[in-house]
């Protein structure tokens, strides 16, 4: 399972992404149901959905990528791999633009994404967050 990265992954990342805009190709596998066993305190009276729980940490998070100048530019409901191994899905694939690193890292150690991160590991069964500096197409 991969929620947040790893020590190494975040140095990497800003070692090697280029100064300006970039985009995150977001990956989500989501659980049928919300998992809160590592934060019982946080968990709803009733069970709830990763996908109902996802849909409101989406909509929150748009308030907090807008603090930070910058947006989700592409959202879809995915499945299996139409290339790759048979077993692998994906629930939801979304694409954030952010326009720095400085962004990027502000947006995480916001208050408001801290405090959402145990929902975070509570909804996501596994996830995968790739950075790409966009080139011209040529």
């Amino acid at each position: 399972m991969h929620i947040v990265p790893t020590p190494q992954a975040a140095e990497a990342m800003v070692t090697a992404m280029p100064p300006g805009p970039f985009v995150m190709l977001n990956l989500y596998r989501i659980r049928e149901v919300a998992d809160y066993s590592a934060n019982p305190e946080l968990a709803p009276p009733a069970p709830v959905s990763g996908r109902e729980l996802f849909e409101r940490y989406a909509a929150g998070m748009e308030s907090a990528l807008a603090k930070v100048g910058a947006e989700r530019v592409f959202v879809a409901d995915a499945g299996g791999c139409f290339i790759g191994p048979p077993e692998e899905r994906w629930d939801v694939i979304q694409f954030v633009r952010y326009p720095s690193l400085e962004a990027f890292i502000a947006l995480m150690s916001s208050e408001q994404v801290q405090a959402d991160l145990p929902h975070r590991f509570a909804m996501l069964e596994d996830s995968r967050v790739i950075p790409m500096a966009e080139r011209p197409l040529t």
